[in-house]
């Protein structure tokens, strides 16, 4: 999909978001969502260094309001996976996010059929591909 397709569909999701932000103020899941919806907008080099940022202070009030939130671990290890080693990123250090993701999906247990659930099935590909590297 060409990025300035993709700009779009963001900004109708950004569109529900500010509206659930508003009157959710105090719901981690919508800041995931959110730090989710910046990453989504990394389509180059500039734009990554202005959404991871602003991905990183989303993820960081999710946590804020629940720690427990492994979508919150999830997209951190994504956002640090997909930066470069010479910027701090990479799968090493991807790789404990991951983890502490995967140790929280675990531990979750949905409080009903429409609570969150989303991100655990990536996440276990993307503790794979960490691991496939300390086999090389």
């Amino acid at each position: 999909m060409p990025a300035d397709d993709k700009h779009k569909l963001l900004d109708l999701a950004q569109t529900q978001i500010d509206v659930l932000l508003k009157s959710n103020i105090a719901e981690s899941e919508i800041f995931a969502l959110q730090g989710f919806i910046y990453q989504m907008r990394i389509t180059d080099m500039m734009k990554g260094m202005k959404f991871s940022g602003l991905s990183n202070e989303s993820l960081e009030e999710a946590e804020r309001l629940n720690p427990n939130n492994p979508r919150v671990y999830y997209l951190r290890g994504a956002n640090i996976f997909y930066t470069p080693v010479a910027f701090g990123g990479g799968k090493e250090k991807a790789k404990p996010m991951f983890e502490k993701a995967a140790a929280l999906f675990e531990s979750q247990k949905p409080a009903n059929e429409i609570s969150p659930n989303w991100g655990k099935e990536h996440n276990t590909q993307m503790l794979q591909q960490c691991n496939e590297g300390d086999k090389e």
